[in-house]
C-alpha cells in the first residue's frame, strides 16, 4: 500500500497585480510600471519545481512537517509517496522515476545498479528501532533483556509483525531467541506496521504487535503502550537519502533540508534516531 501527500504552496508565493478603478490614464501608467519591474533581473523569481519523493513508512509522520517547512521557506511543492520496503523495492523495480527516494542501503543499491538514483551520496536522515506495542489495560512491563522479551512474548494471545525491513528482523530476532515454535500458532503477518497496530488496538486479549517505533508512538493517543525492545536485541534500521538521476535541480537541496538541525527535530519528536552533528 502505497500512502500519497503534497505539500501546498504558500499563498506568499502567488503574485497577483490588483488595478483599481482610476482614471484610465492612471491605471495604463501603473500597469507599464508593473510590466517594466517585472521585465528587470531584480524582478525575476526563481522557477517554482515539484518534488518528487519516495520513503519508506517509518519516516512518514517525521516528513510531513518537515516538507511543510521546506515548501513555505522555498515555494517549492513536494509530492510524496510512503510504503514498507518491499512496497518501495517494486515501485523502483517497476521502472518508477523519483527525484528522491529515502530507503534502505540494499534498496538503494540496486536503483543505483539500475541507473535510477545517483549513489554517490547517500547520507543516513535517520534510524528508527523496534518495539512491542500492546493496548493500556494490558499489564506488562518493558522488558530490559532478551530473556524478559521472550517470557512476555510467551504470554501474547496473538503475536503479530509486519513483512517490511523491521518485520524481516523480527522473523529472524524470534527464531534466534528460539520461540518460533511456542508462538507460531499465534503469529500474524500484515503487510505494513499500521495494520499491526490496529489488530492490537482491535483485540480483547494480551494481543501484541512489533512494530517500528514510530509506527508505536504515533499511535500513544489511541490507548497504544509502547514497550521497546532491551539493547541486547534491539535492532535499528538505516534510513538514506539519494538523489534520482533525472531529478529536478531542487531535489539536492532538499536532500540537504532533511538534514538541518530543524528536520532532526522534526525527526526525533516521532521517535526516529538522527545522525550526530558532524
Amino acid at each position: 500500500m502505497i500512502n500519497r501527500y503534497k505539500s501546498d504552496r504558500p499563498r506568499s508565493f502567488e503574485r497577483t497585480v490588483h488595478i483599481s478603478a482610476a482614471p484610465k490614464l492612471f491605471a495604463a501608467t501603473l500597469l507599464a510600471m508593473v510590466l517594466a519591474s517585472a521585465c528587470t533581473p531584480e524582478a525575476i523569481e526563481p522557477e517554482l519545481q515539484e518534488i518528487r519523493l519516495l520513503s519508506t513508512g517509518p519516516l512518514e509522520d517525521g516528513l510531513l512537517p518537515i516538507i511543510s517547512r521546506y515548501t513555505v521557506e522555498t515555494g517549492n511543492t513536494v509530492t510524496i509517496e510512503t510504503g514498507t520496503t518491499p512496497v518501495v523495492r517494486e515501485r523502483l523495480e517497476s521502472g518508477d522515476s523519483f527525484d528522491v527516494v529515502i530507503a534502505t542501503q540494499a534498496v538503494i543499491d540496486a536503483a543505483a545498479t539500475r541507473g535510477q538514483v545517483d549513489a554517490s551520496n547517500t547520507p543516513v536522515v535517520g534510524r528508527v528501532g523496534i518495539g512491542v506495542a500492546i493496548r493500556e489495560e494490558v499489564e506488562a512491563s518493558v522488558p530490559g533483556s532478551a530473556g524478559e522479551l521472550v517470557a512476555l512474548l510467551l504470554t501474547a494471545d496473538t503475536v503479530s509483525y509486519n513483512i517490511g525491513s523491521s518485520g524481516v528482523y523480527v522473523q529472524s530476532m524470534i527464531e534466534s531467541l528460539g520461540i518460533s515454535q511456542d508462538i507460531a500458532n499465534r503469529t500474524i503477518r500484515f503487510d505494513n506496521g499500521t495494520q499491526v497496530i490496529a489488530h492490537v488496538q482491535d483485540g480483547e486479549g494480551r494481543d501484541m504487535g512489533l512494530a517500528p517505533l514510530t509506527e508505536i508512538q504515533a499511535n500513544a493517543a489511541s490507548g497504544i503502550r509502547m514497550l521497546p525492545l532491551p539493547d541486547d536485541v534491539q535492532n535499528y534500521t538505516a534510513y538514506r537519502a539519494v538523489v534520482g538521476t533525472d531529478a529536478v535541480e531542487a531535489a539536492a537541496a532538499f536532500v540537504e533540508f532533511l538534514l538541518t538541525p530543524e528536520a532532526h527535530e522534526s525527526f526525533k519528536a516521532t521517535g526516529v534516531v538522527t545522525p550526530e552533528p558532524p
